[in-house]
């Protein structure tokens, strides 16, 4: 049965809320669509799947509920809007086929004339948006030259902003005022998004982060369009520093920021003259130490002061001071040879040798500075990729493989020098060892994925495949992907036992969507005694809801409404105290 909503309900989202929703439509991110008169629920797959609930009365939205933290905070979420695209596309693929068949010319409304003066208006497989944003267009080409400026000056007199962007894309000069007044709008995005204290909550990071890379985008990008490097660089490093400094409660948002503060210095300095890059070099000198940001944004300014430069003068003086630091480095690898004094000791040392590389100093010295350090498996590897590429496959590979037997003990470097003779091998079509080595990856070395798996599966026939993919999945190191392997494979009996034998219901959810047509039963039942389990430890709001939501996710299956109403009022008689947790247990419809 499809139902659709009345048109206005996009106007219950922001802009930016709205556009994520409808890429996660796009993504097929929405599942288990269910539609009556009163209710629409899906489930949609974000960071994690969440479930989402939208009340109906009349075609209108009565109120809309998701179980993800920021629906939780009373706003409307994406996947609330993924869903609603969701419906209005099942209803107008209904309407569409309650036409077929039918006469033209026979008076339907939504057939004949109507129907092809939509296509017209809409071609297949343009969006929404994309159809509305060609309407504007259309709209914008009828105007005049004149028309245009006199409206543009019109926006453009009310929004500071976009004067600003007119002015750092069209003004002959940009002076320091001008720069300022830039400044100024980096300052207004951190008080729209932080509280009177100046904190910014999680709900609000991820915009915060969002707004200063549009600023980016929108406002310094034309400078660098034209060569204003040293405006732009400046204007780039202001966002640094306030994304350096802001008191944000993060969630991977604020390394976002600095990644793209590092990709616009990258752009500022490859256009710079040696002049120009020798003072943006000295500011993150200058910066290092000083307090500007954070202790653990340095690393950013210390990364980019060390790999960011390409003129002479800097490169020179960078290889010298990386010779010190070496040096210093080796007496105290020397005395413990521990994870983070090695990964820092080869972090300079690649350092110095791309330094070399950048200084096209020749070939042989390159390559007798590395052999120096082959001692450290990163640097043996690197090593053996330089000879591999002056011919010397033999040589090349069997580097390697002394490697494995030298550092046998150590389990992460001989899974590196595996990986990379499965690379030179296939690089020389050497099916033979390139088989071996693969076996040896598979069977020998911790598999994150099923990259190596898929490889040596699709060079042995498919009666080898059968023997190997056993051994695989009694593999210990193949532990950590057995449930992808049997999950890619398609052998869903094993999948099932295996997660109600471990009872993870992260593995579980991992794989519903494929696993529901089948054991139906058995995942709703899963549920059942997760959340029975689960309610006997928390004891806040937060916690029930999160708890909540799992009753709800029963309801999805056969049996489960009359299961989860009895958990449900088995719940209401034993927590009777707790005015939160039934609250919540009402909330969802119980």
């Amino acid at each position: 049965m499809a139902y659709q909503c009345k048109d206005d309900w996009k106007e219950l989202f922001a802009a930016r809320i709205l556009s994520r929703g409808y890429d996660y439509y796009l993504d097929g991110r929405v599942w288990n669509l269910q539609v009556s008169n009163v209710e629409v629920s899906a489930t949609v797959d974000g960071t994690e799947e969440y479930c989402v609930t939208i009340k109906l009365a009349d075609g209108r939205i009565e109120d809309m509920d998701c179980d993800c933290p920021y629906a939780a905070d009373g706003n409307y979420c994406k996947h609330e809007a993924a869903v609603l695209y969701a419906l209005a596309k099942e209803s107008e693929d209904v309407e569409e086929g309650s036409c077929k068949g039918q006469d033209p010319d026979a008076g339907h409304p939504d057939c004949g004339d109507a129907q092809d003066d939509e296509k017209k208006k809409k071609p297949f497989g343009v969006s929404e948006l994309e159809a509305e944003e060609e309407e504007l267009r259309q709209c914008i080409s009828r105007m005049s030259v004149d028309e245009m400026r006199e409206m543009l000056f019109k926006l453009a007199s009310d929004d500071e902003s976009l004067r600003n962007r007119i002015a750092a894309m069209y003004s002959k000069t940009i002076d320091e005022k001008m720069i300022l007044k830039m400044k100024n709008m980096v300052d207004e995005i951190v008080y729209e998004h932080s509280d009177q204290s100046g904190f910014i909550y999680w709900n609000h990071a991820s915009d915060f982060v969002s707004d200063l890379i549009g600023f980016l985008h929108n406002d310094v990008s034309p400078l660098i369009d034209r060569g204003m490097l040293e405006e732009a660089f400046d204007l780039t490093c202001y966002v640094f520093i306030t994304i350096g400094n802001a008191e944000v409660d993060d969630d991977g948002d604020i390394a976002y920021g600095a990644d793209e503060c590092c990709e616009f210095w990258g752009k500022i300095v490859s256009g710079a003259s040696d002049l120009q890059q020798e003072n943006m070099y000295n500011w993150f000198c200058r910066q290092i130490g000083s307090g500007s940001v954070h202790d653990y944004m340095e690393d950013y300014l210390d990364d980019f002061r060390m790999t960011g430069f390409y003129s002479k003068p800097i490169l020179e003086g960078r290889l010298e001071e990386l010779d010190g630091i070496i040096c210093n480095e080796m007496e105290e690898y020397k005395k413990n040879k521990n994870i983070w004094k090695t990964q820092t000791l080869v972090r300079d040392l690649n350092n110095r040798i791309d330094t070399m590389i950048e200084l096209e100093v020749p070939d042989d010295e390159v390559l007798s500075y590395t052999e120096r350090y082959t001692f450290l498996p990163a640097i043996l590897i690197r090593y053996a990729e330089a000879v591999y590429k002056t011919r010397d496959i033999d040589c090349a590979a069997g580097l390697l493989q002394k490697g494995k037997i030298r550092d046998a003990a150590n389990s992460s470097a001989v899974s590196a020098y595996s990986r990379e003779l499965i690379e030179f091998y296939a690089g020389q079509d050497m099916k033979k060892e390139l088989l071996d080595e693969l076996s040896y990856q598979v069977l020998n070395c911790y598999q994150e994925n099923l990259r190596y798996i898929d490889r040596l599966r699709n060079i042995i026939s498919d009666e080898e495949w059968t023997v190997m993919r056993e051994e695989i999945l009694g593999s210990e190191s193949c532990r950590s992907v057995r449930f992808d392997l049997m999950h890619e494979e398609k052998l869903y009996d094993r999948l099932v036992k295996e997660i109600l034998t471990t009872g993870s219901i992260d593995v579980l959810e991992r794989y519903e969507k494929d696993l529901r047509p089948a054991y139906s039963h058995e995942i709703r039942d899963m549920y059942a005694d997760h959340a029975r389990n689960m309610i006997k430890n928390v004891s806040d709001r937060k916690q029930y809801r999160y708890v909540v939501a799992y009753l709800r996710k029963i309801t999805r299956y056969d049996g489960g409404k009359a299961l989860a109403d009895s958990i449900a009022e088995s719940w209401k008689q034993e927590y009777k105290r707790r005015p939160a947790l039934i609250d919540e247990i009402r909330k969802a419809g119980f």
